[in-house]
């Protein structure tokens, strides 16, 4: 009976430990900095970064495609709302275009294999993350402490009501629903909040 039960307990222990997960290292599809990762299922993913490089994977990051962006500017944000209908955030920063700063929309409506460029209506913001609420309901935050909502999938945007505390105005990095009515934002200044 003791015997039974040490070996029982080994392999309880032994499948804890192994239960885990392991991270598992993946060859990056080019030597540019990747800023973000966004992937619908277990195959299917876009990295995107400096340049504004986008890659695709279909097969769980065992091949990658470069998608033709138009954009030289650098991105911050990729989301997916489904596998055809897509947003990234580029920040502009090029004295040859008008205007020369802010944030370049870059939006696809076929799964990557085309992206339209769009410059945000707002010259003066750095927007930094989107999230899907739903097909129509839309936000983003950025720089300098903007937290946006659209209800008509992306044509028109207002501000999000925020708390009238200090820490209001300060920018939104991230945000995540846990559920239709309960959403979490985060952000801030390094050193100061």
């Amino acid at each position: 009976m003791n015997k039974l039960f040490t070996i029982i307990f080994l392999l309880v222990i032994s499948f804890e430990v192994n239960g885990q997960g392991v991270w598992l290292h993946s060859t990056s599809p080019t030597t540019s900095k990747l800023e973000r990762l966004f992937f619908l299922d277990e195959m299917t993913g876009w990295a995107a970064g400096d340049s504004g490089r986008i890659f695709k994977t279909t097969n769980g990051t065992q091949t990658w495609t470069q998608q033709p962006t138009g954009s030289i500017n650098n991105i911050y944000e990729i989301n997916f709302l489904n596998e055809n209908t897509g947003w990234a955030l580029a920040w502009i920063i090029d004295l040859n275009v008008f205007p020369n700063y802010g944030t370049e929309l870059l939006i696809t409506t076929n799964s990557g294999n085309l992206w339209e460029s769009r410059v945000f209506e707002e010259p003066d913001l750095w927007l930094k993350t989107i999230y899907f609420k739903n097909d129509q309901k839309f936000y983003l935050g950025g720089y300098p402490g903007q937290f946006l909502e659209s209800t008509d999938a992306g044509s028109t945007w207002s501000t999000v009501v925020v708390d009238s505390s200090v820490f209001a105005y300060f920018p939104v990095i991230n945000m995540e629903f846990y559920n239709e009515n309960l959403g979490f934002a985060s952000g801030g200044y390094i050193d100061i909040a």
